[in-house]
């Protein structure tokens, strides 16, 4: 008990002061473990960048591409329904949607490449060489999509729902406040995508860049609000404070939670190899 508990003061330690992180995977029959100094962090790669747990390779397949084209065809649902007086590309809710559909296209890639390359490339324990860029794409996808997922459902049934005046959810709403978190809760259940309390930064840059296009928007004209209550810069008090909790405290805490979660995971996808290997 107390050897676990030193290992992950260990891994806290390691990651904030010295942004070295020593993660180790158990292999597993459709898995191979890689480890790799990039960036400052050492990170732990799955065959396919992403099956967590001891299965049908064939069947994650499947859900990697089932996924990827129920995304892809919300965005275009999401484009051709768009009814609204501001163009849909202005909406917070329709980049981070466009953001989560190419994060699982680019999960269903590596993974699809990885299928029909992985008989040419057998890769042993404890080699090291470097990580494709493709991969690294699909884990900063990953890094910046759930998050921005998991933000705006909650920022929209607490902020911005409760303003529309309806006591009920339309087709586009389940599926762009709520489906997007059934993926993120997918995403974070099935595949093995690490998480690093260090990305939050990431999901910092990318809220700043829609406060910046948001900025410059209702500049031309200061009816170009896209959220009355929440991110209205004719009400520039209110919009500062709801900034300043999302970045002080919502997504730090955010951030913390998934870590936990992804922990969480490892140990019980540990757990489980064991229980396999006992019987």
């Amino acid at each position: 008990m107390y050897s676990v508990t030193a290992a992950y003061v260990l891994e806290f330690i390691f990651l904030f002061f010295l942004h070295f992180d020593l993660v180790t995977v158990r292999c597993c029959q459709f898995c191979r473990w890689r480890v790799e100094k990039c960036c400052g962090l050492l990170i732990d790669r799955l065959v396919g960048w992403l099956l967590q747990w001891p299965s049908r390779h064939r069947m994650f397949v499947f859900y990697r591409v089932l996924v990827a084209a129920y995304a892809v065809g919300i965005t275009v649902m999401s484009i051709l329904l768009h009814d609204d007086l501001l163009p849909w590309p202005t909406w917070l809710t329709n980049w981070s949607y466009l953001l989560l559909t190419c994060h699982l296209l680019c999960a269903a890639v590596v993974v699809l490449l990885n299928t029909c390359f992985e008989h040419h490339h057998y890769v042993t324990p404890l080699m090291t060489s470097p990580i494709p860029c493709y991969m690294k794409l699909s884990w900063f996808l990953f890094s910046v999509a759930t998050p921005a997922a998991l933000i705006v459902s909650t920022v929209f049934f607490a902020g911005v729902f409760p303003r529309l005046h309806r006591d009920h959810l339309n087709v586009v709403d389940i599926n762009m406040h709520v489906m997007n978190t059934v993926l993120v809760i997918l995403e974070f259940t099935l595949s093995a995508f690490p998480v690093r309390l260090l990305h939050a930064v990431y999901v910092f840059l990318y809220g700043l860049v829609y406060v910046i296009f948001s900025v410059i928007y209702w500049a031309f004209d200061h009816s170009n609000v896209m959220y009355p209550g929440v991110l209205d810069w004719n009400a520039p008090a209110t919009t500062a404070v709801v900034l300043v909790v999302l970045t002080f405290v919502g997504i730090p805490l955010l951030q913390l939670f998934l870590f936990g979660v992804y922990q969480l995971r490892r140990y019980v996808c540990t757990c489980c190899v064991q229980l396999q290997w006992l019987q």
